[in-house]
């Protein structure tokens, strides 16, 4: 019950940039992978990756996954709370129990420690509707393209 509650909260908030509108439910999605893959799948390093690339990848989207609170979903939470601070509150309480409970079945889907051809797909579908800001496109890139290649290795 209390997640079709947090659903209607969370579909009703539509993020408006000038070129894009964003879905809160996409964001809040991206997030949840972003977090997974660098702080459970990739921590602590896989044996068969190098530690450099994994440092690489871990940084890249975290700095991604900081944009994206910075960016899109504070200004949103902020819009939507009309600056009640126990709204703003009930609000970030929900989504960080939602959050979790995503990245648990996250957990228990890829419960080993390597880059899953399907995470990688799901960081690009980030990066595509929820963009990031320009100065981080080069390294988010280098990232995915790093990520591929290490999936493919198994």
């Amino acid at each position: 019950m209390k997640i079709k509650a947090l659903t209607a909260l969370l579909t009703s908030i539509l993020i408006s940039n000038p070129s894009v509108a964003i879905n809160f439910n996409d964001i809040h999605s991206c997030r949840a992978h972003l977090d997974f893959i660098t702080e459970s799948n990739l921590n602590p390093v896989p044996s068969q990756y190098s530690s450099s690339d994994i440092t690489q990848i871990r940084k890249s989207l975290a700095e991604y996954n900081q944009d994206i609170m910075d960016k899109y979903l504070e200004p949103a939470l902020q819009e939507e709370s009309g600056g009640d601070a126990d709204k703003l509150k009930l609000m970030k309480d929900k989504i960080v129990q939602n959050h979790r409970i995503i990245v648990k079945n996250l957990e228990a889907r890829y419960q080993d420690k390597r880059i899953y051809m399907e995470l990688v797909l799901a960081v690009d579908n980030c990066i595509k509707s929820v963009r990031p800001s320009d100065n981080l496109n080069e390294e988010l890139n280098k990232t995915v393209n790093t990520m591929l290649s290490l999936a493919m290795k198994k």
